[in-house]
């Protein structure tokens, strides 16, 4: 039997070694940031000390699919290879390159998407890439692969985010023009689909930011993430408005798309404070210091939903919240948080709530959290300025739990970019680092993470 150390040294040295032999178990939609709100931690001084050994590769254990901590991918898109970080490859864009990903989803006959965020567009992959730089066969939001202008309208798009498909639609998520596009899930090579229904504005051509919901629109600030469900319901953060919009079906209608039926992080749809369990229209401090409740969301990104479980990542409260039933109200309380022991503490790297924000992460902790995912056993979480991916093999059952298997770091104690050989320091781009991820996607056979400042995705296998 193995007994976890209890000093604070121990403990971390504990789970560096635990993390190293860890493995993630068998199988299973968004793009630049939303509103201002931590940075990254500055890295520590380096230590006089020569860089600690990485731990050599392991093979999973019977029945685990993988990956396991700090594998390489095996594939990437929008660079040459894996030591290419440069946006459009250093250049103008092409079908081959990315600028700031985002979202991914798989398409119903098996192609695949990504929104390409700064180029302003939905790039289309007639099948699941299977060689690195493989180049789109569709674009959405501009007229050619060299195109990125920004554009409000039926047919342009400004920094989309997220992108999701379910119901015979697909969601995008269009953050700056502060709405979400519904359209037919039809996809051919060339041949883009146009939206049906915007959300958010009462046309196509509008561009107006508002908390309040009308009989007109539903406003948003800012949308980030969406999700289908697999019965149908349409989720939506909208981190500027510090909540998530859920609709019971995919809005095929104007009407339809004004009317959410349940709002998440707030009391109403009238209210949109950060952290305002009181409804108070003021975000709630004890001794000037933020603090947050299991019902309440600062900036919320990622979402996730199998029509049971809802997960969101509620990025600048520096945790995920998991609600084991679906909600049947607003402002119900999530029953699991993850990156805390309690839904009050809202700081970044810390375990427990009276330790405060720390540069080194653990385990069990989070900086910034984008992304989530599941394919229905494992969760996947994107901890964004921690420059990794957490896997829990199994589905989270309790607070606090620690994930089983890091993508980005050797160990749970590293935070900074590029840390190829684990001595804290920032270098170059290779298959196994990142760069301020975004989103994450479990396959049966992959993982697909988009690594946003090496303007790429990388595909690991499973």
């Amino acid at each position: 039997m193995l007994l976890r150390p209890t000093s604070l040294r121990a403990r971390r040295a504990w789970i560096a070694f635990t993390f190293a032999t860890v493995f993630l178990s068998a199988c299973g939609g968004s793009g630049g940031d939303t509103v201002a709100g931590p940075g990254p931690a500055p890295s520590p001084p380096a230590l006089p000390i020569d860089p600690p050994a990485l731990p050599p590769p392991v093979a999973p254990p019977p029945g685990v699919r993988g990956p396991i901590t700090y594998q390489a991918a095996h594939l990437v898109l929008g660079q040459a290879d894996a030591s290419g970080g440069a946006a459009n490859r250093g250049g103008s864009p092409s079908a081959q390159t990315l600028f700031f990903p985002g979202g991914m989803a798989i398409t119903p006959d098996g192609g695949f998407l990504v929104a390409d965020t700064n180029n302003n567009r939905i790039l289309f992959f007639d099948q699941v890439p299977t060689e690195s730089g493989h180049a789109a066969v569709g674009i959405l939001g501009q007229d050619t692969p060299q195109g990125s202008s920004p554009s409000v309208s039926l047919t342009g798009l400004n920094r989309p985010l997220g992108i999701a498909i379910g119901a015979g639609k697909m969601a995008v998520a269009d953050k700056d023009a502060r709405r979400v596009l519904i359209y037919d899930a039809r996809f051919a090579p060339g041949a883009m689909p146009l939206p049906q229904v915007v959300i958010g504005q009462v046309n196509f051509d509008q561009f107006v930011g508002s908390c309040s919901v009308s009989e007109e629109r539903a406003g948003m600030r800012a949308p980030d993430s969406v999700w289908i469900t697999p019965q149908g319901k349409l989720i939506v953060s909208d981190p500027a408005n510090n909540r998530v919009l859920i609709w019971d079906a995919v809005p095929t209608t104007q009407a339809e798309a004004a009317s959410p039926r349940l709002v998440i992080g707030q009391f109403d749809m009238a209210h949109c404070a950060e952290n305002d369990d009181n409804h108070n229209h003021v975000p709630d401090t004890i001794n000037g210091e933020r603090v947050a409740t299991a019902r309440t969301l600062s900036e919320p990104a990622g979402v996730w939903s199998d029509d049971r479980l809802l997960v969101i990542a509620d990025r600048r409260n520096n945790r995920v919240l998991i609600w084991t039933d679906f909600p049947q109200d607003n402002f119900e309380e999530a029953d699991i948080v993850l990156g805390h022991d309690s839904f009050s503490n809202t700081a970044y790297n810390s375990e427990i709530d009276a330790d405060g924000s720390s540069f080194t992460p653990t385990a069990k902790t989070l900086f910034s959290p984008t992304g989530v995912h599941s394919d229905g056993t494992s969760l996947a979480v994107v901890d964004r300025s921690n420059n990794r991916v957490l896997i829990w093999n199994e589905f989270p059952s309790r607070s606090g739990q620690q994930a089983d298997v890091i993508l980005g770091h050797a160990d749970a104690g590293a935070a900074v970019t590029n840390d190829s050989n684990g001595d804290r320091v920032t270098d170059v781009p290779t298959a196994q680092v990142l760069n301020f991820p975004r989103q994450v996607l479990l396959t049966p056979t992959a993982v697909y993470v988009s690594d946003r400042a090496h303007n790429r995705v990388l595909v690991f296998r499973r």
